[in-house]
């Protein structure tokens, strides 16, 4: 990750060449930077893993609301301070850095026998990288392929200016995705556990709580943001610069994406089930299936249709 930052930081020119000279010495240092943040925030997943392996969603949640503290105000410090991207950057980096520590020492009370170090390294553990991690990895690159690569299309092939009325509609839609998804992660740990201990009965019936929770939050979610759309939209961004047609631009967007979303209802709690059934293969294929197809449409229906 570090290497893949220093080398985009310093091919930055060559690739994005509509960006102002006096740009390019903070882009060439800042990617590193921020590459050191992911894997910061990589790290600490792993010890926070532990923690929600152990169901302790309560000890889990609690970090992430302490990390969000330290966030928003180094964020707010730094901002007043006018260190601009320097400053948000390292507000991040200072975020993850606690988030590392606290999953670090929350995770070793849980569950004593912790180590970090050495690596331990074995063949067992590589299998169950390849195996099911690798999968894992192209399933989640899927995802945000899915929901990241609009934006690119609307940037190359309609104008710079519409990624604003694009990215603002959809920006709620990409906040709630993770609230609906972490139902399903909720109920991960112990549905691997009644999987791996044979109890099909039980897992049908964490299914359907799955299903009913997603539905009953989900439904209401991205049903009101269909209808609220366009009068949310006018209160947060109508403004000088934000005409009412931008408002309009975005809440159509905003509309489109949370309709396309309930299908995702149903569709999540089964990706829950087949994780814990091991058939990580099968869903990284049909993500990047569904990746693929999602960029050829969306480039017939911008380009092609000029829809």
């Amino acid at each position: 990750i570090l290497v893949a930052g220093v080398f985009l930081g310093w091919l930055f020119p060559a690739i994005f060449d509509g960006v102002p000279p006096e740009h390019y010495d903070t882009v060439r240092y800042l990617l590193p930077f921020m590459a050191i943040n992911i894997w910061l925030a990589a790290v600490s997943t792993i010890y926070s893993s532990v923690l929600t392996a152990h169901s302790r969603f309560d000890i889990a949640r609690g970090v992430d609301m302490f990390v969000l503290l330290v966030r928003t105000v180094s964020t707010f410090y730094v901002l007043e301070l006018g260190w601009g991207l320097w400053g948000l950057a390292g507000s991040m980096v200072l975020a993850n850095f606690v988030a590392l520590i606290a999953n670090r020492f929350s995770a070793g009370i849980i569950h004593p026998n912790l180590r970090s170090f050495p690596f331990l390294f074995s063949k067992l553990r590589m299998s169950e990288l390849f195996g099911y991690g690798l999968f894992s990895f192209l399933y989640s690159s899927s995802v945000k392929i899915i929901n990241q690569s609009d934006l690119i299309i609307v940037g190359a092939f309609i104008s710079v200016a519409s990624v604003r009325e694009y990215s603002i509609g959809a920006t709620l839609i990409y906040y709630s995705t993770p609230f609906i998804t972490l139902i399903n992660r909720t109920f991960f740990p112990s549905v691997q556990r009644k999987v791996a201990s044979g109890e099909i009965g039980e897992v049908q019936d964490l299914f359907y709580k799955q299903l009913k929770i997603s539905f009953c939050f989900g439904l209401l979610l991205y049903i009101g943001l269909v209808f609220y759309s366009e009068p949310f939209i006018k209160l947060w961004m109508y403004q000088d610069g934000f005409s009412m047609d931008s408002v309009k631009a975005s809440a159509a967007v905003m509309s489109v994406l949370a309709l396309s979303k309930l299908p995702s209802l149903y569709l999540a709690p089964c990706g829950t089930i087949l994780a814990a059934m091991g058939y990580m293969r099968f869903t990284a294929i049909r993500s990047i299936v569904e990746s693929v197809v999602n960029v050829i449409l969306s480039l017939i229906f911008v380009v092609f249709l000029d829809y």
